[in-house]
């Protein structure tokens, strides 16, 4: 295990590879959402992680110098983990193709869904987690709630890694729910990608930073269903006042880099020699 910025990295298997490794690590994915969920409701917080699972080789032992040295894993398959991750949102649990064949007696999966990740020339296949043997992932599990509609005028910006674009494009949030809404625009943002949206009504630190799950086309405009990360405080107050809808600020999303089943977790596994971060 080990701690990368804000994200946590677990890799399974790597000293003694076992033909379960994948199995744990999705098991461990599943039980840290349901923790985090139980630790939410018991404190009256809204704290979400969204975690990567891979499986792949991995080179793993000790780095370093005699200044300074450290046990690690390396390796495509630590970097495939980490993209993983960053796309998902609070709560869900993506696992490569290379993960679902591992757990297809398993566990059950929505999806797939097809994205294109940094520095990766092939489309990487991604599926949500649903449930591994009786254990079920919280947030797959919920009742949809159905968006209601309002009008807040808003500017939205593209997030490239750590860097908000300065091309502001004009929209407007069209329906709102308890961790997602409905952005009107022109010119609609990347399914996948993460956008910066400002609040023009509202007052101070009416910012908030999502998630594009889908866009549709309605007339001349596009609809993109965004699922919330960050909420700043007048944009959570604005939701609120308006829907009674409870937000936490910000909303934590756990990053977790990993490769091997991992936890936070990417996983990958396959280890000839090699144990796999996510």
């Amino acid at each position: 295990v080990d701690f990368i910025g804000d994200a946590v990295m677990a890799a399974f298997g790597s000293e003694n590879p076992e033909s379960d490794d994948a199995l744990k690590a999705a098991n461990c994915a599943v039980e840290m959402q349901r923790v985090m969920e139980a630790f939410s409701d018991e404190h009256d917080v809204t704290l979400a992680m969204g975690i990567g699972l891979h499986r792949g080789p991995v080179i793993v032992g000790t780095i370093g110098s005699t200044q300074r040295m450290k046990y690690g894993v390396v390796g495509d398959s630590v970097n495939t983990t980490s993209r993983v991750e960053s796309f998902t949102v609070g709560g869900e649990v993506l696992v490569t193709e290379e993960m679902r064949v591992a757990l297809s007696d398993h566990a059950t999966f929505r999806g797939p869904i097809h994205i294109k990740a940094k520095g990766k020339r092939a489309t990487l296949t991604l599926h949500a987690l649903v449930t591994v043997g009786d254990l079920e992932v919280p947030s797959e599990t919920l009742p949809i709630i159905p968006l209601l509609p309002v009008h807040f005028t808003a500017s939205w910006y593209a997030v490239v890694g750590s860097r908000v674009d300065e091309v502001a494009h004009d929209g407007a949030l069209v329906a709102l729910g308890d961790g997602a809404a409905e952005l009107r625009t022109g010119a609609p943002p990347e399914v996948h990608s993460d956008i910066k949206v400002h609040l023009t009504e509202a007052a101070s630190d009416a910012t908030l930073y999502a998630k594009v799950h889908a866009v549709r086309q309605e007339g001349e405009a596009q609809l993109a269903l965004i699922r919330f990360t960050t909420l700043g405080k007048g944009a959570a107050l604005l939701f609120e006042h308006h829907l009674n809808i409870t937000q936490e600020i910000p909303l934590a999303k756990l990053s977790t880099t990993q490769e091997i089943p991992l936890a936070k977790l990417s996983t990958t596994q396959e280890i000839p020699q090699a144990k796999k971060k996510s």
